[in-house]
């Protein structure tokens, strides 16, 4: 029986299983079928140091990582703002090929004897007396392990109530559609515009292809039209993306959830919560892959400290996660009431903060 089992093979469950491993405690990843599209993810400069930290940057192949030396935007109003990496003293952004990443990371957890469960998914986690049973499921297959502790690293998969008790509240019902274009000269920076229904996002990911994600509600989503249409939609309100764009390519676009999400309690009797599982950000705070990697390194130092004895580990990081929840929900709401151009839209209605003594609703 393993000491720990974490439920997922993305970077902050990956890189939970690196460090436990490296310390010498046997642990099982369960690594469910990849169903992560070709998608190009922003790290914050911070990350380089958080994964120089654990070991593993001077270890990154080729093709991972690359250079993201500019950010603009045009969001309070139309004019585009610019920003560069030299007076940031972490130095440059990353962009990152999400899906080579978590490879990566687990191939990194597997040299250190993380013992890999290719193809899988929890279907039960039930607590008996002083250690957990996890049924798991895969195309054909139904196996069971058993562990003193588990790390729910399952990403945003989860509903509105958590394996362990938890409850999960919701913020919206964010989502992304992907397209994919040919780029207009030089795109490799990070370009975010505002739009009437939401807001675009673009980035190269490699000389010949950009990645368009337009970020809006499901419910709006519906009326905008599926896919490439809804993408068209929101490009037609957008200058500044439209002009570093040739064409769009032919393939599919692909639609993920991109709500923001927390629990009430990321931490319990033989359980953590590391990564998206704990806080789900809005990809526009561009701190998803950076609070999976440093989630999961608190959270693993949190559970050696546990099972060497410790009552306060795990309560302590369950509080620490849960005032940076409260943080990142203030921001956000900060950064959304900069937007005012469309006051009418429901998008954006959604998103400013209520009037002093007006009822509120709250997004099931």
């Amino acid at each position: 029986m393993p000491d720990v089992v974490v439920l997922g093979g993305g970077p902050a469950g990956a890189i939970t299983a690196l460090i436990l491993a490296r310390a010498g405690i046997e642990v099982a990843v369960v690594v469910g079928r990849s169903e992560s599209p070709e998608r190009c993810e922003i790290l914050a400069a911070e990350g380089r140091r958080s994964l120089a930290r654990l070991g593993v940057w001077d270890r990154r192949p080729a093709g991972i990582f690359r250079r993201c030396e500019t950010a603009a935007s045009a969001w309070a109003s139309s004019t585009l703002q610019q920003s560069t990496s030299i007076t940031n003293p972490f130095g440059c952004a990353w962009r990152v090929c999400r899906p080579a990443f978590e490879q990566w990371l687990l191939a990194e957890a597997a040299s250190y004897g993380a013992r890999l469960v290719i193809g899988s998914r929890a279907h039960s986690v039930v607590r008996e007396q002083s250690a957990w049973r996890i049924d798991l499921r895969g195309d054909d297959t139904v196996a069971r392990i058993r562990a003193g502790l588990v790390v729910d690293a399952s990403g945003r998969s989860h509903g509105r109530r958590h394996w362990f008790g938890a409850q999960r509240s919701r913020a919206d019902s964010l989502c992304v559609v992907l397209a994919w274009f040919r780029p207009r000269g030089d795109s490799s920076g990070l370009l975010v515009e505002a739009c009437p229904d939401g807001w675009l996002y673009s980035v190269e990911l490699d000389e010949d292809r950009s990645l368009v994600g337009f970020a809006t509600d499901a419910d709006l989503l519906a009326g905008l039209g599926r896919g490439r249409e809804a993408v068209q939609h929101a490009l037609n309100h957008a200058a500044h993306t439209s002009e570093r764009l040739l064409s769009l390519m032919p393939r599919p676009t692909t639609t993920w959830s991109a709500c923001t999400s927390t629990l009430d309690s990321c931490a319990g009797e033989g359980w953590v919560a590391v990564g998206d599982v704990a806080i789900a950000h809005d990809p526009l705070a561009g701190q998803g892959l950076l609070f999976a990697i440093e989630s999961a390194s608190i959270g693993a130092q949190a559970i050696q400290r546990h099972l060497l004895g410790s009552v306060t580990a795990l309560p302590l990081y369950d509080e620490a996660v849960r005032a940076r929840a409260e943080a990142y929900l203030t921001d956000r709401g900060r950064v959304y009431a900069r937007q005012s151009r469309w006051p009418d839209r429901p998008f954006w209605q959604r998103r400013q903060p209520p009037v002093r003594g007006a009822p509120i609703h709250v997004q099931s």
